[in-house]
């Protein structure tokens, strides 16, 4: 996994178990939208926010900036976040 870093936001994504579909968006801007595949390991990066969308989230895991994130391992769930780098670190700040 990556290093955790201090003056931004790092997200790695793990998928571990059948397809699972993501979308990330960076600072507002769309970087990934697609379906990935057991074994497939990607990392994302951002200034200021990160929003994530998970489809089949149960089979992804999360690491973000160096520490794990527990999301539903329920099959087929959808997942929405958004991440946000404020001065005190980054926070969590919508989970619908």
């Amino acid at each position: 996994m990556p290093e955790p870093t201090t003056r931004g936001i790092l997200l790695a994504v793990q998928v571990v178990e059948g397809p699972c579909w993501i979308r990330i968006e960076s600072d507002g801007r769309v970087v990934l939208q697609t379906t990935m595949r057991p074994g497939s390991v990607d990392t994302f990066k951002a200034n200021r926010s990160l929003d994530l969308w998970l489809g089949n989230a149960g089979a992804a895991r999360l690491t973000l900036n160096g520490k794990e994130l527990r999301i539903s391992r329920e099959d087929r769930a959808i997942y929405r976040v958004r991440f946000i780098r404020n001065e005190k670190g980054v926070r969590l700040v919508s989970q619908p």
